[in-house]
């Protein structure tokens, strides 16, 4: 029978997380680099929030149902 080499394992879950950890590190710099650049006006903002909480709430009942 074929004994599974014990370190295999190890080095996919490693280069896995050092792949996320560098996607996440990126895409952070991005998010912070466009919030600074990008300003929404208050009336914009009150819409989408209400929309964003009319939507999920709608989501949430329909789970729950």
């Amino acid at each position: 029978m074929h004994q599974a080499d014990p370190r295999r394992g190890r080095g996919i879950s490693r280069r896995l997380l050092l792949a996320l950890t560098l996607f996440a590190g990126t895409g952070l710099g991005f998010a912070v680099a466009s919030a600074e650049a990008a300003t929404v006006a208050k009336e914009t903002q009150f819409v989408f929030n209400t929309f964003s909480f009319l939507i999920w709430g709608a989501l949430v009942m329909w789970m729950c149902a």
